[in-house]
Protein backbone atom coordinates (compact mmCIF):
# COMPACT_ATOMS: atom_id res chain seq x y z
CA UNK A 1 0.00 0.00 0.00
CA UNK A 2 1.46 3.60 -1.27
CA UNK A 3 2.58 6.06 1.26
CA UNK A 4 -0.10 9.30 0.79
CA UNK A 5 1.14 11.75 3.47
CA UNK A 6 3.86 11.71 6.36
CA UNK A 7 2.78 13.79 9.48
CA UNK A 8 5.96 14.22 11.89
CA UNK A 9 4.66 15.17 15.32
CA UNK A 10 6.71 15.40 18.55
CA UNK A 11 8.35 11.63 18.65
CA UNK A 12 5.39 10.43 16.50
CA UNK A 13 5.03 10.77 13.08
CA UNK A 14 1.35 9.68 11.50
CA UNK A 15 1.55 8.05 7.99
CA UNK A 16 -1.76 8.17 5.76
CA UNK A 17 -1.76 5.35 3.31
CA UNK A 18 -3.59 5.75 0.35
CA UNK A 19 -6.72 3.83 1.55
CA UNK A 20 -6.63 6.53 4.07
CA UNK A 21 -5.63 4.29 6.66
CA UNK A 22 -3.77 5.96 9.68
CA UNK A 23 -0.71 4.17 11.51
CA UNK A 24 1.53 6.13 13.88
CA UNK A 25 5.51 5.59 13.71
CA UNK A 26 8.48 6.92 15.32
CA UNK A 27 10.40 9.60 13.84
CA UNK A 28 13.59 7.91 13.54
CA UNK A 29 11.26 4.74 11.10
CA UNK A 30 9.50 7.39 9.15
CA UNK A 31 12.06 9.70 8.07
CA UNK A 32 13.46 6.56 6.20
CA UNK A 33 9.72 6.62 4.49
CA UNK A 34 9.08 8.27 1.49
CA UNK A 35 5.30 9.38 0.19
CA UNK A 36 4.43 7.45 -3.12
CA UNK A 37 6.68 4.45 -1.35
CA UNK A 38 5.58 1.50 0.00
CA UNK A 39 5.57 0.10 4.05
CA UNK A 40 7.11 -3.70 3.84
CA UNK A 41 7.14 -6.41 6.79
CA UNK A 42 10.73 -5.30 7.88
CA UNK A 43 9.48 -1.88 8.68
CA UNK A 44 6.14 -2.64 10.37
CA UNK A 45 8.56 -5.19 12.28
CA UNK A 46 10.57 -2.90 13.35
CA UNK A 47 8.03 0.10 14.51
CA UNK A 48 5.93 -2.62 16.60
CA UNK A 49 7.53 -2.26 19.42
CA UNK A 50 6.96 1.62 19.60
CA UNK A 51 3.70 1.27 18.48
CA UNK A 52 2.80 -0.85 20.94
CA UNK A 53 4.42 1.43 23.89
CA UNK A 54 2.02 4.01 22.11
CA UNK A 55 -1.00 1.95 21.93
CA UNK A 56 -0.26 0.66 25.58
CA UNK A 57 0.43 4.36 27.16
CA UNK A 58 -3.15 5.79 25.23
CA UNK A 59 -5.24 2.53 26.15
CA UNK A 60 -4.39 3.21 29.61
CA UNK A 61 -5.62 6.77 30.06
CA UNK A 62 -8.67 5.72 27.78
CA UNK A 63 -9.55 2.99 30.19
CA UNK A 64 -8.66 4.87 33.17
CA UNK A 65 -11.83 7.47 32.11
CA UNK A 66 -14.26 5.75 31.94
CA UNK A 67 -15.28 2.12 31.75
CA UNK A 68 -15.02 0.68 28.05
CA UNK A 69 -16.10 -2.36 26.25
CA UNK A 70 -13.57 -4.71 24.57
CA UNK A 71 -14.87 -3.76 21.14
CA UNK A 72 -14.61 0.22 22.16
CA UNK A 73 -10.80 -0.44 23.21
CA UNK A 74 -10.17 -1.97 19.84
CA UNK A 75 -11.50 0.85 18.02
CA UNK A 76 -9.97 3.50 20.15
CA UNK A 77 -6.41 2.24 19.35
CA UNK A 78 -7.40 1.52 15.39
CA UNK A 79 -8.87 4.63 15.02
CA UNK A 80 -7.28 7.27 17.26
CA UNK A 81 -4.03 5.54 18.38
CA UNK A 82 -3.83 4.04 14.55
CA UNK A 83 -1.59 1.46 15.74
CA UNK A 84 -0.99 -1.46 13.11
CA UNK A 85 -2.60 -4.73 13.03
CA UNK A 86 -0.22 -6.90 14.82
CA UNK A 87 0.28 -3.97 17.61
CA UNK A 88 -3.04 -3.38 18.28
CA UNK A 89 -4.02 -7.82 18.86
CA UNK A 90 -0.89 -7.30 21.53
CA UNK A 91 -2.32 -4.44 23.29
CA UNK A 92 -5.50 -5.99 23.32
CA UNK A 93 -4.16 -9.66 24.56
CA UNK A 94 -1.92 -7.21 27.26
CA UNK A 95 -5.46 -6.07 28.53
CA UNK A 96 -7.47 -8.54 28.37
CA UNK A 97 -4.91 -11.14 30.39
CA UNK A 98 -4.13 -8.49 33.21
CA UNK A 99 -8.20 -7.63 34.37
CA UNK A 100 -8.01 -4.30 32.25
CA UNK A 101 -10.44 -4.90 29.65
CA UNK A 102 -13.29 -7.34 30.76
CA UNK A 103 -16.47 -7.37 28.86
CA UNK A 104 -18.43 -9.35 31.92
CA UNK A 105 -17.41 -7.14 34.48
CA UNK A 106 -18.29 -4.02 31.86
CA UNK A 107 -21.72 -5.47 31.49
CA UNK A 108 -22.38 -6.10 34.85
CA UNK A 109 -21.19 -2.80 35.87
CA UNK A 110 -23.08 -0.70 33.11
CA UNK A 111 -26.29 -2.23 33.96
CA UNK A 112 -25.88 -1.87 37.50
CA UNK A 113 -25.56 1.93 36.46
CA UNK A 114 -28.13 2.29 34.55
CA UNK A 115 -30.73 0.73 36.71
CA UNK A 116 -29.84 3.01 39.19
CA UNK A 117 -30.90 5.55 36.47
CA UNK A 118 -34.19 4.24 36.20
CA UNK A 119 -33.97 2.87 32.79
CA UNK A 120 -35.31 -0.04 31.25
CA UNK A 121 -34.27 -3.08 30.46
CA UNK A 122 -34.51 -2.75 26.64
CA UNK A 123 -32.60 0.22 26.31
CA UNK A 124 -30.04 -0.68 28.55
CA UNK A 125 -29.45 -4.00 25.82
CA UNK A 126 -29.19 -1.54 23.19
CA UNK A 127 -27.12 0.96 24.35
CA UNK A 128 -24.51 -2.49 25.59
CA UNK A 129 -24.98 -3.48 21.57
CA UNK A 130 -23.90 -0.30 20.57
CA UNK A 131 -20.76 -0.69 22.38
CA UNK A 132 -20.32 -4.04 20.52
CA UNK A 133 -20.94 -6.44 23.81
CA UNK A 134 -21.55 -10.08 23.84
CA UNK A 135 -25.20 -10.90 23.50
CA UNK A 136 -24.05 -14.08 26.08
CA UNK A 137 -22.45 -10.84 28.35
CA UNK A 138 -25.74 -8.82 27.98
CA UNK A 139 -27.85 -11.42 28.74
CA UNK A 140 -25.67 -12.30 32.13
CA UNK A 141 -25.44 -8.59 33.12
CA UNK A 142 -29.24 -8.05 33.04
CA UNK A 143 -30.01 -11.07 35.13
CA UNK A 144 -29.17 -9.17 37.87
CA UNK A 145 -31.98 -6.48 37.01
CA UNK A 146 -34.83 -8.50 38.66
CA UNK A 147 -38.68 -7.80 37.12
CA UNK A 148 -39.53 -6.67 40.66
CA UNK A 149 -36.99 -3.70 40.31
CA UNK A 150 -37.49 -2.55 36.63
CA UNK A 151 -41.43 -2.22 37.84
CA UNK A 152 -39.76 -0.14 40.72
CA UNK A 153 -38.33 1.99 38.53
CA UNK A 154 -41.22 2.04 35.86
CA UNK A 155 -43.56 3.27 38.36
CA UNK A 156 -41.59 6.03 39.75
CA UNK A 157 -40.83 7.48 36.20
CA UNK A 158 -44.69 6.68 35.86
CA UNK A 159 -45.00 9.61 38.81
CA UNK A 160 -43.12 11.72 37.89
CA UNK A 161 -44.36 12.32 34.00
CA UNK A 162 -47.74 11.93 35.43
CA UNK A 163 -46.94 15.43 38.25
CA UNK A 164 -45.18 17.03 35.81
CA UNK A 165 -48.26 16.85 33.37
CA UNK A 166 -50.87 17.44 35.89
CA UNK A 167 -52.38 20.13 33.88
CA UNK A 168 -53.62 17.33 31.76
CA UNK A 169 -56.20 14.87 31.68
CA UNK A 170 -55.63 11.69 32.65
CA UNK A 171 -55.95 9.81 28.85
CA UNK A 172 -53.24 12.24 27.84
CA UNK A 173 -51.45 11.75 30.86
CA UNK A 174 -51.41 8.43 29.89
CA UNK A 175 -49.99 9.00 26.27
CA UNK A 176 -47.24 10.61 27.93
CA UNK A 177 -46.48 8.15 30.62
CA UNK A 178 -46.41 5.30 27.93
CA UNK A 179 -44.43 7.10 25.48
CA UNK A 180 -41.41 7.91 27.91
CA UNK A 181 -41.44 4.52 29.49
CA UNK A 182 -41.13 3.09 26.26
CA UNK A 183 -38.19 5.50 25.11
CA UNK A 184 -36.80 4.67 28.36
CA UNK A 185 -36.68 0.77 27.15
CA UNK A 186 -39.38 0.01 29.61
CA UNK A 187 -41.97 -2.71 28.11
CA UNK A 188 -45.67 -1.35 26.60
CA UNK A 189 -47.73 -3.66 27.84
CA UNK A 190 -46.05 -2.85 31.75
CA UNK A 191 -46.14 0.70 30.90
CA UNK A 192 -49.91 0.68 30.13
CA UNK A 193 -50.51 -1.21 32.85
CA UNK A 194 -48.53 0.92 35.74
CA UNK A 195 -50.22 4.21 34.02
CA UNK A 196 -53.94 3.08 34.40
CA UNK A 197 -52.67 1.93 38.16
CA UNK A 198 -51.06 5.45 38.80
CA UNK A 199 -54.21 7.82 37.08
CA UNK A 200 -56.64 5.12 38.79
CA UNK A 201 -59.22 7.50 39.84
CA UNK A 202 -58.21 10.73 38.08
CA UNK A 203 -61.31 12.08 36.45
CA UNK A 204 -63.65 11.27 39.79
CA UNK A 205 -60.73 13.31 41.77
CA UNK A 206 -60.82 16.22 39.42
CA UNK A 207 -64.44 16.71 38.42
CA UNK A 208 -66.08 18.07 35.59
CA UNK A 209 -64.60 21.25 34.10
CA UNK A 210 -60.71 20.37 35.33
CA UNK A 211 -59.68 20.03 32.37
CA UNK A 212 -61.19 22.70 29.79
CA UNK A 213 -58.65 24.58 29.48
CA UNK A 214 -56.31 22.00 28.01
CA UNK A 215 -59.47 20.37 25.67
CA UNK A 216 -59.17 23.95 24.71
CA UNK A 217 -55.98 24.72 23.33
CA UNK A 218 -55.48 21.06 22.16
CA UNK A 219 -58.47 22.02 19.69
CA UNK A 220 -57.45 24.81 18.93
CA UNK A 221 -54.24 23.43 17.92
CA UNK A 222 -56.05 20.58 15.72
CA UNK A 223 -58.54 23.05 13.87
CA UNK A 224 -55.46 25.31 12.52
CA UNK A 225 -54.16 22.54 11.59
CA UNK A 226 -56.78 21.53 9.46
CA UNK A 227 -57.88 24.70 8.87
CA UNK A 228 -58.34 25.41 4.68
CA UNK A 229 -58.12 21.37 3.85
CA UNK A 230 -61.37 20.63 5.02
CA UNK A 231 -64.43 22.22 5.36
CA UNK A 232 -65.72 23.77 9.31
CA UNK A 233 -68.40 20.97 8.92
CA UNK A 234 -65.52 18.01 7.87
CA UNK A 235 -63.78 19.07 10.86
CA UNK A 236 -66.01 19.53 13.64
CA UNK A 237 -67.28 15.68 12.89
CA UNK A 238 -63.54 14.84 13.11
CA UNK A 239 -62.55 16.36 16.16
CA UNK A 240 -65.46 15.59 18.29
CA UNK A 241 -65.24 11.61 17.12
CA UNK A 242 -62.06 11.79 18.24
CA UNK A 243 -61.82 9.69 21.46
CA UNK A 244 -59.14 12.34 22.79
CA UNK A 245 -61.86 14.88 22.68
CA UNK A 246 -64.47 13.00 24.07
CA UNK A 247 -64.22 15.01 27.59
CA UNK A 248 -64.33 18.11 26.12
CA UNK A 249 -66.83 20.63 27.37
CA UNK A 250 -70.37 20.37 25.04
CA UNK A 251 -70.43 22.85 22.23
CA UNK A 252 -66.31 24.14 22.79
CA UNK A 253 -65.30 22.23 19.19
CA UNK A 254 -68.23 24.10 17.14
CA UNK A 255 -67.99 27.27 19.05
CA UNK A 256 -63.99 27.23 18.16
CA UNK A 257 -64.34 26.12 14.74
CA UNK A 258 -66.89 29.11 13.99
CA UNK A 259 -64.23 31.13 15.67
CA UNK A 260 -61.01 30.28 13.71
CA UNK A 261 -62.99 29.08 10.35
CA UNK A 262 -65.84 31.36 9.86
CA UNK A 263 -69.48 30.04 9.68
CA UNK A 264 -70.06 26.32 10.35
CA UNK A 265 -72.58 26.16 7.06
CA UNK A 266 -69.79 27.51 4.80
Amino acid sequence: MAIQKIDLKGRNAVVTLEDRRCLVFSQEIAQRLDVGGEIDEEVFAANKPFAYKIGLERSFGYIAAASRSKKQVEDYLQNRCYLQDDAAKDVMGYLEANGYVNDSLFCEMFVLGRKGEGLGKKAIAIKLKSKGAHERDISAALAGYSRKEELENLEKLAWRVSEANGGMPPFARKEKIISKSVSKGFDFNDALSVAEHVLLGEDEKHGDGAYDDFYESRAIKRIKSLKGKRQPRQIIIRLVSDPAFAKAPEGLIENLVEQICGSIES
